[in-house]
């Protein structure tokens, strides 16, 4: 089974080179505009398949702190990991992003390489997980 990506970013332009990155790798990918319509793609057919979460911080209706806050505190997808991808480059949102959950925080802006590897490292990590433990 490929890998499904969700990205999160209301930045159209941002969506699209995101999207292009992780087609590159090989993996599925799907994209939304913000946390609200994040949510409700985990509850489509199709939603239980993604494997890593990469989102922006700041976003109109649900922000990436909300929606990482809401997937990490559901049993359903706590188990996902999620990278927040950011402007704010402070200590204090750093932490808090990661307060929430969040398994990655990367500062725009980013290497596209250096995005792709920590996405890599978070689906590997996962997979030989649920080999060790099924």
């Amino acid at each position: 089974m490929t890998a499904k990506v969700l990205i999160v970013d209301d930045e159209p332009v941002q969506r699209r080179l995101l999207e292009a990155a992780v087609s590159r790798m090989g993996y599925a990918c799907q994209t939304v505009e913000n946390g609200a319509q994040a949510l409700s793609a985990f509850e489509a057919p199709g939603g239980g398949d993604i494997s890593v979460v990469v989102l922006d911080l700041m976003m109109p209706e649900m922000d990436g702190i909300t929606l990482c806050h809401e997937l990490k505190t559901d049993e359903r997808t706590s188990h996902i990991p999620v990278i927040l991808l950011t402007a704010l480059a402070t200590d204090d949102a750093k932490f808090r992003g990661l307060e929430t959950g969040a398994d990655e925080y990367l500062t725009k802006p980013f290497d596209n390489r250096e995005l792709q590897i920590r996405i890599r490292n978070l689906i590997e990590s996962r997979k030989a997980l649920r080999e060790r433990y099924s």
